[in-house]
């Protein structure tokens, strides 16, 4: 999880001023302990990072801290983003070959397996962070 975690820290927009790392890391932890997929809060994170870009705030005291971001749950205001055709073929053809995205990665399950409702599949992430595994 420190992995998702440093991906988190380094995606997010910088912010001028106080913005407690320690802070944040414990909030991050919980969302993911509360069943959050760590990478759904890394995709919002770069989709935030774009948004305060375009809107110029990037590293001015106006973006939140990334503290203040996670404990309102933020990442839920960012949609994710579906997977491409082509991204949706391929899963299948891994899927049929018994790979499955399961917890953050790449699982070899074997021919027929079907992930039951607490693993996390790929159709169910987002294209974000499909690509950024790939």
């Amino acid at each position: 999880m420190e992995d998702e975690f440093e991906q988190f820290w380094k995606v997010k927009p910088k912010r001028k001023g106080s913005n407690p790392k320690d802070l944040a890391r414990i909030k991050f932890i919980r969302a993911v302990a509360s069943g959050i997929e760590p990478q759904k809060i890394v995709a919002a994170a770069q989709a935030w990072a774009k948004q305060e870009r375009d809107n110029e705030k990037d590293g001015t005291e106006y973006v939140a801290m990334a503290v203040t971001w996670l404990n309102q749950k933020r990442f839920n205001d960012f949609a994710e983003i579906p997977l491409s055709e082509t991204q949706a073929e391929i899963e299948r053809t891994c899927n049929a070959k018994g790979w499955f995205w399961i917890d953050g990665r790449w699982q070899n399950k074997g021919v027929g397996y079907v992930p039951d409702s607490t693993e996390t599949n790929t159709i169910e992430r987002s294209a974000a962070s499909h690509s950024a595994e790939a």
